[in-house]
Order: structure tokens, then sequence, then C-alpha cells
């Protein structure tokens, strides 16, 4: 589930990633409430390179009541102090992954309902953005992060990796 992306070539990455891990595997979830798909339709269908006109994913308009009725573990993608080291975590079928927005995470109301929360661990020292003196995004005591879209990569191949779905992989 993406949570509130702003970004574009983020939002347009994340679509084709999960087309490609997962085909028809996996359902994607999108909750949008500033209208980025069609505000920026055109930039993110060049780079889902085709894949935001399939419509693959279902737009969610009140997360509270989806997460409160979806019936598998709901498990957030966070920089905190509690979240379990990705490498640590075990995944199942039906689990449902969220991400957030880069500069402002997962909104509370979501966060609230996860079941538990995962962090990529990363070894990089946290830095700024050149000119400005800004944490790249939120980082919960200087601790690093990667852009969302890679993040999204990382969990999701892992998780799928996890769940057996590559499991008998051949190039054709």
């Amino acid at each position: 589930m993406l949570c509130d992306l702003g970004s574009p070539a983020n939002i347009g990455s994340i679509i084709r990633t999960l087309h490609v891990l997962s085909g028809q595997t996996s359902q994607l979830y999108i909750f949008d409430p500033r209208d980025n798909l069609r505000r920026y339709a055109e930039d993110i269908e060049m780079v889902s390179t085709g894949l935001l006109s399939r419509r693959d994913f279902e737009v969610i308009t009140d997360p509270e009541k989806f997460l409160g009725s979806y019936l598998g573990r709901k498990i957030a993608t966070e920089i905190v102090e509690s979240a379990i080291p990705l490498i640590g975590f075990n995944f199942s079928d039906g689990d449902l992954i969220i991400y957030g927005n880069e500069n402002r995470g997962i909104p509370e109301i979501i966060r609230n309902l996860a079941d538990h929360s995962v962090i990529v661990p990363m070894l990089g020292e946290n830095y700024l953005l050149p000119k400005t003196d800004r944490a790249v995004a939120k980082n919960f005591g200087q601790y690093p992060n990667l852009n969302v879209s890679q993040t999204v990569a990382i969990v999701s191949y892992e998780a799928s990796r996890q769940i057996g779905s590559f499991n008998g992989f051949k190039l054709k």
C-alpha cells in the first residue's frame, strides 16, 4: 500500500517495480489524498512504462476503513526504534506492506493500524540536501534513508522471496 506519495517518478517506478517483481501474485493499493495519480498521470505513465493506464491497482479513499477490514497482517516500513530489521522479519502470504511519503512518512492514523514495523538496515551516514542544510527526509535520530521506490524494491523482493514467489523461476 502506497500512502500519499508525492513524486511522479517514485509512483511510476513503484508501479513498474511491483508489476515486474510480482506479476499478478500481489495487489497494489494506493491512498492518494492529493490526487497525484491524476495530476501527474502523464509523468507517471512514462516512468511506469505504460503500466499506470492498466490500472493494476486499487485506489483507497478511506484508509482507516480499508485497514480495519484487511484480513492479513499490516506491515509498516518505518524508521523507528521499534522496527524489526528486514533481515529478521518473516513475511507471510497475505501481508500488506505499507510505504509512506519520503518527507512525511506514513500518516499517523495508518501507522497506528499496523501490526508490525520493519526497517531496511543501512550502514551509511545521514546526509544533508545540497545548499539547504536540511536532512534528506525526516530521519528519526540521524538514521540514513533510501528513496521510497528503492525501499519498495528491497522489501517487496524479500517478502516475495520468503513466501516462495520465485520458486521454480527460470529465464525463458
